[in-house]
């Protein structure tokens, strides 16, 4: 028996199996989806210095609240974001209690964001169709819940996403995208959803998350994502220089 049936043999009994790499093509699919565009507006940063601060395009006017899933111990996103354009925010976040300086202005419920709503999940339709039922204007979104968005991507529907002016999002495990049956199963699907309806207009790499490379590139393992919905572009110019002049390492 060769040592290459052998391995099959010991991979099988012990439920594993060596994952195949996607194709040249799909990695460079990756880097371009990951390479903001210019959309007409500025940017502007919303939230703390450091970790908890986002890029955002400057497209706040007559937004009326804000979906804010993943809390612990920082809100300075929504503090900022009330404070400079009176935007409120509806927080979830089964993992800790309500913050204890949290304002009248806005909502927290101790549940966590899942595919389906069971004991201490809500879904995403039951998020929109029940919580915010009430808001029939423009929403955003800040998502940060460790691994969480990819629940919320692939159960959301377009009209659903419609709903959201702009989405800011903190992506976890990039480097898992590289897997081909990872990426056919969960990504590629997903990546086609969101940007029907949503363009990139920033990327910034989480250098708390580390890094990894592949067929030469180098990639952040965790990257936060600002989308902005195409129907509020005023131009297409070509792709932003990124760092931008705002941004700032979490750590």
């Amino acid at each position: 028996m060769s040592i290459r049936n052998a391995l099959i043999i010991i991979f099988r009994y012990m439920g594993f199996f060596p994952y195949r790499f996607i194709s040249k093509e799909n990695s460079k699919r990756i880097i371009q989806i990951l390479s903001p565009i210019e959309n007409g507006h500025e940017l502007i940063r919303i939230g703390a210095e450091k970790d908890g601060g986002y890029l955002l395009p400057d497209d706040l006017n007559g937004v009326e609240v804000c979906f804010s899933p993943g809390v612990a111990n920082n809100w300075s996103f929504e503090k900022d974001l009330f404070q400079k354009f009176k935007i409120a925010s509806i927080m979830y976040d089964g993992s800790v209690s309500k913050p204890s300086d949290l304002t009248n202005e806005h909502t927290f419920y101790k549940k966590y964001i899942g595919s389906s709503s069971f004991k201490d999940f809500i879904s995403i339709s039951d998020v929109l169709n029940i919580d915010f039922k009430k808001f029939t204007g423009d929403l955003i979104a800040q998502i940060d819940i460790e691994g969480g968005e990819y629940s919320i991507f692939n159960t959301i529907s377009e009209s659903e996403l419609m709903r959201f002016r702009i989405i800011v999002v903190e992506i976890h495990e990039i480097d898992r995208w590289i897997q081909k049956r990872y990426f056919d199963d969960t990504i590629n699907s997903m990546l086609d959803k969101v940007f029907t309806t949503h363009d990139l207009v920033h990327a910034h790499p989480n250098n708390h998350g580390g890094y990894f490379r592949f067929k030469g590139y180098k990639f952040p393992k965790v990257v936060e994502l600002t989308l902005h919905r195409k129907d509020r572009a005023k131009l297409y110019g070509g792709y932003r220089e990124i760092p931008h002049p705002l941004d700032a390492d979490n750590v």
